[in-house]
């Protein structure tokens, strides 16, 4: 769905997010594709990080999303310095998305209030108690 410039999307914050997501670890089956390919070679260069660099830059995908195309790339036999070339970051990174994989929160968790002794909910210090 597309919208003009004043016009509202009527898709929520949450669904934009989502979509993104969602279409960003799709790139990941098409670049094992491209990888267990070779299309480096159909452009003239010696190798996949070379390809990719010069092709892509150093884009940067989120975490969690970068997460779960590691482990999909790495699954499809991609090593970590390649993916890692293809994503901009280090290979060190890439082993550490990999240990981690997709077993992560998606939201932050929610604060814990402060609470004291007998269950009540701890507030700041007044200035007569200090």
């Amino acid at each position: 769905m597309t919208t003009s410039p004043g016009e509202a999307s009527v898709r929520s914050p949450e669904e934009r997010r989502d979509t993104i997501r969602t279409e960003l670890v799709l790139l990941a089956p098409l670049i094992a594709e491209a990888a267990q390919a070779k299309d480096w070679e159909y452009f003239g260069y010696d190798k996949w990080a070379t390809y990719a660099e010069a092709e892509f830059g150093s884009f940067r995908l989120p975490r969690l999303v970068r997460r779960e195309a590691a482990v999909v790339l790495r699954s499809s036999g991609m090593p970590a310095q390649a993916i890692a070339k293809a994503f901009g970051v280090s290979a060190t990174t890439i082993e550490r998305d990999l240990a981690v994989g997709t077993n992560v929160p998606t939201d932050p968790p929610e604060p814990i209030p402060s609470i004291d002794e007998k269950g009540h909910r701890r507030t700041k210090p007044s200035e007569e108690t200090r």
